[in-house]
C-alpha cells in the first residue's frame, strides 16, 4: 500500500490495529510518528498511551505484554516498534516460540491498541510474520515520492524556510539531485539537508532562482571532491570510489569529476610549494587565491601526499584525460582506475 494510506487513516481517525512499515524513506516513517504524536500533544497520560520501543531493547514477551496492556484513561494506545528485524530475510534474533507469540497476537490483536512496526529498508514477504500482518493488518511501503509529491513537498519546505521557489527552479533542483533515478540512493533527508543549505546560503533573498541553485551545487561538488581527495590521501579506495559513484548517480559527468580531481591536486601541489618556500598561512592563501580557511585545509591535505606523490597523481590525471578523449578507455572505468592507483 502507498504511504498515503496511513496518513489518511490518521487524519480520519480510523487506524488499524496492526501496521508494518518498511522502505528506504525513513523520513516518511518519522513523519508518521510526528503525526501520531500530535494526538497526545496536550494529553497528561501520553507516557502511558504512546510508546516508542526499540525492538532490540525488549524481548518479544515484553513487547506482546505492552500490546496487551489496556490504555490508561483513554480509548486507545499506540505502540511503535522501530528497528524491527522480525520481518527480514536475515537472522531475526527471535526463536520459533517468540515467533508463535507474535503470530498469536496478530491473529487476535487488542482492539484498543494500535501497533506499528518499522521493519527497515526491506522485508521478506515469505515469512510467516509478514503474511500474518498482511492478512490481519496493513503493510505500507515507504518508497520514493513521485515527482508530483516531491515537487509539492519541496515547495512546502522552502515555504517553511520563508522562501518562495518557482516550479522551474524546483524542476532543476529535482534533476540535479537525481532522486527520481532508479538506482539513486538519495533520500528525502538528503534533499531536506540540501534545501536547508540552500535557504541559508541565499540569505535575505525572498525567492529562490535557478542561478542560486547552480551556485550551491557548484559549492557542493567542490566539497565532495575535497572529501574524495581526502579518502585518497587516507588510502581508502572503497570510500573514494563510493563518493565517485554518488557523484555519478547525482548526474555529474565523469569528465567533469576528473577535471575537478585534477584541479584539486594541482592546488595541493601549489600549496605545498609555497609552504616549502617558507610562506606563512595567510601568504599561502593569497598566493593560491583562496580564503585562509580553505588554504588551511589544503595545507593539511597536501602533507598527506608529499611532493613526489602529488606530481605522480597529476601526471596520471593528464594521462587519464588523454585516454578518455582518444577512446582508449571508458570515462567511468578510467576515473575508477585513477582513484585506485592514487590510493596505492
Amino acid at each position: 500500500m502507498s504511504y498515503k494510506i496511513i496518513f489518511d487513516d490518521i487524519k480520519n481517525k480510523k487506524l488499524n490495529n496492526l501496521y508494518l512499515l518498511y522502505g528506504r524513506e525513513k523520513y516518511l516513517f518519522d513523519s508518521i510518528i510526528n503525526s501520531l504524536e500530535k494526538k497526545y500533544e496536550n494529553n497528561s497520560f501520553k507516557e502511558f498511551n504512546f510508546e516508542i520501543i526499540d525492538a532490540g531493547d525488549k524481548s518479544v514477551k515484553n513487547l506482546v505484554s505492552s500490546f496487551e496492556t489496556l490504555p490508561f484513561m483513554d480509548d486507545e494506545k499506540i505502540v511503535i516498534v522501530k528497528n524491527c528485524l522480525y520481518f527480514n530475510s536475515i537472522k531475526t534474533g527471535i526463536s520459533d516460540k517468540e515467533t508463535e507469540q507474535l503470530l498469536n497476537y496478530f491473529k487476535n490483536p487488542l482492539k484498543s491498541t494500535i501497533v506499528i512496526f518499522y521493519g527497515g529498508i526491506t522485508v521478506d514477504k515469505k515469512r510467516k510474520l509478514y503474511k500474518s500482518i498482511k492478512k490481519n493488518g496493513s503493510i505500507i511501503e515507504l518508497n520514493k515520492l513521485s515527482e508530483t509529491d516531491l515537487t509539492k513537498w519541496m515547495i512546502k519546505e522552502f515555504k517553511n524556510g520563508n522562501k518562495k521557489i518557482e516550479r522551474e527552479a524546483v524542476k532543476f533542483l529535482i534533476k540535479s539531485f537525481s532522486y527520481l533515478n532508479k538506482n539513486s540512493t538519495k533520500t528525502i533527508y538528503d534533499i531536506k539537508n540540501e534545501i536547508n543549505k540552500l535557504v541559508n546560503l541565499i540569505g535575505e533573498k525572498a525567492s529562490v532562482e535557478v542561478s542560486d541553485i547552480k551556485n550551491v551545487i557548484e559549492n557542493s561538488l567542490e566539497t565532495d571532491i575535497f572529501e574524495l581527495v581526502d579518502s585518497i590521501g587516507n588510502k581508502n579506495a572503497k570510500s573514494a570510489i563510493l563518493l565517485f559513484d554518488n557523484l555519478i548517480t547525482r548526474g555529474e559527468s565523469e569528465f567533469l569529476i576528473l577535471n575537478m580531481i585534477s584541479r584539486q591536486f594541482r592546488m595541493l601541489k601549489k600549496t605545498l610549494v609555497y609552504i616549502d618556500a617558507g610562506f606563512n598561512p595567510s601568504a599561502v592563501a593569497s598566493k593560491i587565491g583562496v580564503p585562509p580557511f580553505v588554504a588551511k585545509k589544503y595545507s593539511t591535505q597536501c602533507r598527506r601526499f608529499g611532493s613526489e606523490k602529488l606530481s605522480y597523481i597529476i601526471s596520471n590525471c593528464v594521462n587519464s584525460e588523454l585516454k578518455i578523449k582518444t577512446g582508449l578507455n571508458s570515462p567511468r572505468r578510467e576515473v575508477e582506475m585513477l582513484i585506485i592507483k592514487s590510493t596505492l
